[in-house]
């Protein structure tokens, strides 16, 4: 169960080793003030210890970064902190990286390059239980 009330903001936080990034989808979040952003981390070192301080509802997770495996921490967020739902943010969007993802308790897969809304909605989706595929993902994925 989600313990976040319908009514309250969204809380997000990123995982991205670009800082670009990171702000691009800041941006796109918190011009709609339906979410709060929590901020950003550049690796999934301690991600489990920030997920437990900043409890988010999503946890935008870029799927490649240096540094611990991003689908291992997925898997160890699953288990550790399940109200903390993942959606994996990527440049990389393959079926077996979705497979990947999916079966390492991540809600959803998105690229990098959808468009805002989609991604809002998926975030959105996610927070209140939803697996998202959109876009790109879902048209890699053979669901459209």
């Amino acid at each position: 169960m989600n313990r976040r009330a319908s009514d309250s903001p969204i809380r997000v936080l990123c995982v991205d080793d670009d800082d670009l990034v990171a702000a691009a989808l800041r941006r796109q979040l918190t011009a709609d003030r339906g979410f709060e952003w929590l901020g950003s981390i550049h690796n999934t070192d301690h991600l489990s210890d920030d997920v437990r301080i900043h409890e988010p509802d999503v946890v935008l997770l870029d799927s490649d970064m240096v540094g611990p495996d991003a689908f291992d921490a997925t898997d160890r967020l699953a288990r550790d902190c399940p109200r903390s739902r993942v959606v994996m943010v990527s440049n990389h969007v393959r079926p077996e990286l979705i497979d990947r993802a999916i079966d390492s308790g991540a809600w959803g897969y998105l690229s990098k390059q959808d468009a805002a809304e989609s991604i809002i909605e998926a975030v959105r989706e996610a927070a209140a239980g939803t697996f998202v595929l959109k876009g790109e993902s879902r048209r890699r994925y053979g669901r459209e």
